[in-house]
């Protein structure tokens, strides 16, 4: 039995990196150009991968995005590449920086570690439930018996805003 749970796990954890690299891959869906800077969705399968998952997988799936923002700097650069890629010279120098590794890693990678501890200290603290108040993705995919029903807002630059809405007739519990 736990042969087949690591092969679920390994599979799940393929599928949501292949969403991410695909996202990144397709023009305008995962990195958006606004002048100098990209603005990013890809934070979004990272959030949920690591709500569903734990921070572990959470982190992984933020390795992940940072690794495309490192290729995704490095092969198109714009004005704020330098930062996000060492192999983009710094303004005003021949060489890029050491820094920028950590600059595009660390922060991606605690956004999945930062998601999933948020998520169970807010289920342990039960202003959140599990199954039924995730966000708009986990929610859908984790809700039971028509128990709720699950909306999702737009996504912004700033973050996703995800909520799950009780239907009206499964108000007892």
């Amino acid at each position: 039995m736990e042969h087949k749970n690591r092969t679920k796990e390994l599979t799940e954890t393929a599928l949501f990196v292949a969403v991410i690299i695909v996202m990144s891959a397709v023009p305008f869906l995962g990195y958006i150009p606004l002048g100098p800077i990209n603005a990013t969705t890809l934070h979004i399968p990272v959030i949920i991968g690591a709500i569903l998952f734990g921070w572990k997988r959470g982190a992984l799936l933020g390795g992940v995005f940072g690794l495309t923002s490192l290729v995704k700097n490095t092969i198109s650069p714009n004005a704020s590449s330098f930062v996000f890629s060492p192999f983009v010279p710094v303004l005003g120098s021949e060489k890029g920086s050491l820094w920028a590794l950590a600059v595009v890693l660390l922060p991606r990678i605690l956004i999945g570690v930062f998601a999933a501890l948020v998520f169970s200290a807010l289920v342990k603290a039960k202003m959140a439930r599990p199954r039924r108040r995730a966000s708009g993705a986990s929610c859908w995919l984790m809700t039971r018996r028509r128990t709720a029903t699950c909306s999702a807002a737009a996504s912004s630059v700033a973050g996703t805003m995800s909520f799950c809405v009780k239907a009206p007739l499964a108000l007892k519990m």
